[in-house]
């Protein structure tokens, strides 16, 4: 079991890591942001509307990670639009159902909206063997929009014989994107895009300089800046550095590393940039040590120790806030288990303020071909 465990936890980290990437490219809004499934970030209530360990949302005061509110009206926070969170409901019966909830009342529901699915998909919030279901949210105004996608997988024991007659498709996939005013509870499709952002070209002289190997990776955008590593040789030796560009390519002031750093990801907001390296440290749950800087100035904003390389991550009143877990570690003789959890830590100081525990959805069970 713990073998499995922590190849399932390398998988998850592997996963939120490659996902959080997708905010070094294009720039999200920064009045409401999903900071992972289930957690939605309110910048201008300093709240985190997260999905409750043991059902429903939970609202919580990101200076402290007191419980402020508590709903079972919804599961999963989706996305924020003014005083209205819009929410995906528990449903067993395949369908797509969303609350819209008053944050400035407790979260009182406000209506309810349904989407139609096509028959054979599905919408779950605890997904079972074989299914994944995906669904992101944007806001813009009043209006929030919405792309899903659904994939089931054929389970079977063994592999068919080369001449057996399939007796159902080996994966079913469905997809879908609307506009939802929560306002009004109408509902408008939409043509449906591509949810990974295209690779953004990078300005003329970046370019060329990293064509010719100059960087330690491929730059890399985070809003409206251009970041990458780079080696550079002082007084007969080499240091790492991070180099920042503006959009046209002008270069700022380097930053000096230290040795063994990696750059990772930006703040989900694109203001800050995360670096981190091996920390050393025996114990699993300081295993990486983190840096943050602004990407404005190039100022070290704070230093931190995770169980984790990287994870998406915004920088809130003095607050790092990320998530990790679910993951295991061996105290003594005995596996610890580690649940999945939200965690704010303080950037002055390194030190964790409050640590709050969420709801898994992910499926964890036996893996079967």
């Amino acid at each position: 079991m713990p073998t499995g465990r922590r190849f399932r936890t390398l998988h998850r980290s592997i996963r939120s890591v490659s996902i959080a990437a997708l905010a070094l490219v294009g720039t999200l809004p920064v009045d409401a942001q999903e900071l992972e499934r289930g957690v939605v970030l309110d910048v201008d209530r300093r709240v985190a509307y997260a999905m409750a360990q043991a059902g429903g949302i939970e609202a919580l005061d990101l200076a402290s990670g007191r419980l402020l509110w508590s709903t079972t009206a919804g599961a999963r926070p989706l996305a924020l639009a003014g005083p209205w969170l819009l929410a995906q409901i528990e449903n067993r019966e395949g369908r797509l159902r969303l609350a819209v909830l008053d944050v400035t009342a407790r979260g009182r529901p406000v209506r309810e909206l349904l989407v139609p699915l096509p028959e054979g998909a599905a919408a779950p919030i605890d997904e079972p063997a074989g299914v994944e279901f995906r669904l992101t949210a944007a806001s813009d105004g009043s209006t929030v929009e919405l792309h899903w996608s659904y994939l089931r997988r054929a389970l079977r024991g063994t592999a068919p014989d080369a001449d057996e007659p399939e007796a159902e498709p080996r994966a079913s996939r469905f997809s879908g994107a609307l506009r939802a005013d929560l306002a009004t509870g109408h509902l408008e499709p939409l043509a449906e895009r591509s949810l990974i952002f295209g690779s953004r070209p990078l300005p003329a002289s970046v370019a060329a300089e990293a064509d010719a190997g100059a960087y330690r990776q491929r730059p890399l955008w985070a809003g409206e800046w251009v970041v990458a590593t780079q080696e550079v040789e002082r007084n007969g030796q080499r240091h790492p550095v991070l180099r920042r560009f503006s959009a046209t390519g002008a270069s700022l002031p380097e930053v000096v590393l230290p040795q063994g750093d990696t750059l990772q990801l930006a703040s989900i907001d694109n203001r800050h940039v995360l670096i981190s390296h091996e920390s050393g440290d025996p114990r699993p749950a300081r295993a990486h040590a983190w840096t943050v800087f602004a990407l404005a100035s190039g100022e070290r904003v704070g230093e931190l120790s995770a169980p984790v390389a990287a994870a998406r991550f915004a920088v809130m009143d003095g607050r790092v806030l990320f998530v990790t877990g679910p993951w295991s570690r061996k105290v003594g003789d005995e596996w610890v288990e580690e649940p999945l959890q939200l965690h704010a830590v303080a950037v002055t100081s390194g030190q964790q303020a409050w640590a709050h525990r969420l709801r898994d959805t992910t499926y964890h069970g036996p893996w079967v071909p």
